[in-house]
């Protein structure tokens, strides 16, 4: 099988966390900062109920056999199950340039948020770069016909908008 970007990105930030990652949703969530910044032609984000995903990249990280020595198995944390995922060989995953650099930057700027940051953030840069919406009522709007549970408050969503255009996501 070829590597492709998106699998040497996976396992560039499997590495960068210490050989795992807990959960798929976070791993969605980087890797769609990573596609607005680079695209990435072999995967396509959509919006779902929990933000930007992308059925390629589960395909890729789900796939049986690790093909690519990425493992993903389920795991108990904290009375919850979710999807661990792993690599398998330890080798040193090299990126190239400007690739690198976008990848070191998604990671610097939201590999430290928790998952509802995250997604709250993915979300709310999702809606406006393929809307063009910033209003913050209207993309609380947006979201509560997406998310029947939303409980993103227009504050929340003023706060991911500055925050987006302060690290340059936004425009």
């Amino acid at each position: 099988m070829i590597e492709t970007d998106t699998i040497k990105i996976v396992k560039y930030i499997l590495k960068k966390n210490g050989g795992r990652i807990r959960g798929r949703k976070r791993l969605q969530k980087l890797i769609y900062f990573i596609d607005s910044l680079h695209s990435l032609p072999d995967i396509k984000f959509y919006m779902d109920l929990y933000g930007p995903y992308s059925r390629e990249l589960n395909d890729l990280i789900m796939l049986e056999g690790d093909p690519y020595g990425i493992s993903s198995r389920l795991r108990e944390y904290d009375d919850s199950v979710v999807v661990e995922i792993s690599l398998i060989d330890r080798e040193e995953v090299h990126l190239e340039g400007k690739l690198k650099c976008v990848v070191d930057r998604v990671l610097h700027d939201f590999g430290g948020l928790d998952i509802i940051r995250l997604e709250q953030y993915s979300s709310v840069h999702y809606i406006t770069t393929t809307t063009g919406e910033k209003d913050p009522e209207k993309i609380k709007k947006i979201l509560d016909l997406l998310k029947p549970s939303n409980f993103y408050t227009v504050r929340d969503i003023q706060k991911a908008i500055e925050f987006l255009e302060m690290k340059g996501y936004l425009y």
